[in-house]
């Protein structure tokens, strides 16, 4: 399947997704989210592809809207069917069974921001930074930003950069927890496809867990995660890919894993 906006590839196990218009700062289109909603569609039903990767072409990660999206949400009926179509394209994200890695290099602003921080993990280049640039021309974050931005950084500092719209540097990042590591730009796509690699060994059942206990710690007591672990462990100790772990243990090799 051929794109306008994204190019997609797998790398092994790994779906690369790359936003491609860098001479458009890889802006954000109403032709990108319905691309970028199929792309999301066929990694989600691809069994071989265990882990996700989303990178840009280009010295900009992503500035966000374009003026043709502006354009195009000019009635409130519009407005509202694209962006709860994008909205829903980054549920799917959290809710799918496979890490996601964005890396970052360059400015990442407003929905381009967001579509990073929707991932599970952003490794980011030392010339990254971050911005909700919404507040600028008088809107609000959307593309799931408030909700993503609070998971890592907390909904105090999560509201200071929305009600700002001030830039964030990748070590400011870091620090916040917005990204996992910073790296030199000219190692980013071989750190962050490594890591993405690696994930992609691990045993897939187990992975998808472990993602969909992360994404509801914030809306549950530490009783109800002890209870949601064990239902999840006891369905992990059935699988073949618990018992193939135990055998490479024993054997001293590394397992493969099949997801069964």
């Amino acid at each position: 399947m051929a794109y306008e906006t994204i190019l997609y590839e797998k790398v092994g196990a790994v779906g690369v997704i790359t936003l491609d218009r860098p001479d458009r700062m890889n802006t954000i289109t109403p032709k990108f989210i319905d691309e970028y909603d199929q792309a999301v569609d066929r990694v989600a039903a691809d069994p071989d592809v265990r882990a996700v990767l989303l990178k840009a072409n280009g010295r900009t990660f992503s500035a966000g809207g374009d003026f043709e999206l502006l354009r195009a949400l000019q009635t409130v009926l519009k407005a509202r069917a694209t962006i709860r179509q994008i909205g829903n394209t980054m549920i799917k994200i959290g809710e799918m069974g496979k890490p996601w890695i964005a890396a970052v290099d360059g400015p990442a602003v407003g929905g381009g921001a967001n579509l990073a921080l929707s991932c599970d993990f952003v490794i980011a280049s030392d010339r990254a930074k971050f911005s909700q640039a919404f507040i600028g021309i008088g809107l609000v974050p959307d593309t799931g930003g408030m909700w993503s931005l609070a998971k890592h950084v907390g909904v105090t500092r999560a509201k200071e950069l929305a009600m700002t719209g001030r830039f964030v540097g990748a070590e400011e990042a870091l620090g916040y927890g917005m990204v996992l590591k910073v790296v030199p730009a000219d190692k980013l796509g071989d750190e962050a496809m490594a890591f993405a690699q690696e994930l992609a060994g691990k045993a897939p059942i187990a992975i998808a867990y472990i993602k969909t206990i992360g994404n509801r710690l914030h809306e549950m007591s530490m009783a109800a995660c002890c209870d949601y672990e064990a239902d999840l462990m006891c369905i992990a100790l059935q699988t073949a890919d618990h018992r193939e772990g135990l055998a490479a243990f024993k054997e001293k090799r590394s397992p493969v894993f099949k997801g069964e």
